[in-house]
């Protein structure tokens, strides 16, 4: 579905799904397979994806929950004060990789109980916080970190 200065709204759906628009917000939920998402000076809210999801957008934040594959999500010069990435896994998936990438919001990623994940996240002019104990690797700073949560286990991308 491509829309210009319009809404999109998309729910159950047993596939898959492209959708893009621009000067507009894009919510989505229940995919049942894997979503793409393109969007200028557009917020992206989506919720439960039965496999992978892609986001991309400028000048909008993310707020994506329930993905059971692979989550990518790349937010340019959010809104709202440079606006924030949210990310939150099914709590019954298996452990993925998280790759966010974002210029000057900051990133928040929620993970589910019991599941190790290995962290690589970068932000411009944002910073980095975990509310979970992680064991962090390498140089530390406010914009760059690589860690563990709960000992690791997800292949790092990104």
């Amino acid at each position: 579905m491509q829309n210009q200065n319009g809404e999109v709204h998309a729910n159950d759906i047993t596939g898959s799904a492209d959708l893009a628009t621009s000067f507009a917000p894009i919510q989505f939920s229940r995919v049942g397979k894997t979503i793409n998402v393109r969007a200028s000076k557009s917020t992206v809210i989506g919720d439960t994806v039965g496999e992978s999801a892609t986001v991309e957008t400028t000048f909008g934040g993310v707020d994506l929950r329930g993905v059971n594959g692979l989550a990518r999500m790349t937010a340019g010069n959010s809104s709202s004060g440079n606006g924030s990435v949210a990310v939150e896994p099914k709590a019954t998936q298996r452990c993925q990789p998280i790759s966010i990438h974002t210029s000057f919001g900051p990133i928040r990623v929620t993970v589910p109980a019991g599941v190790g994940y290995d962290v690589a996240a970068i932000t411009s002019f944002g910073r980095i916080h975990s509310e979970v104990d992680m064991t962090v690797s390498g140089n530390v700073s406010n914009q760059d970190l690589n860690a563990k949560i709960r000992g690791g286990g997800c292949v790092r991308c990104g």
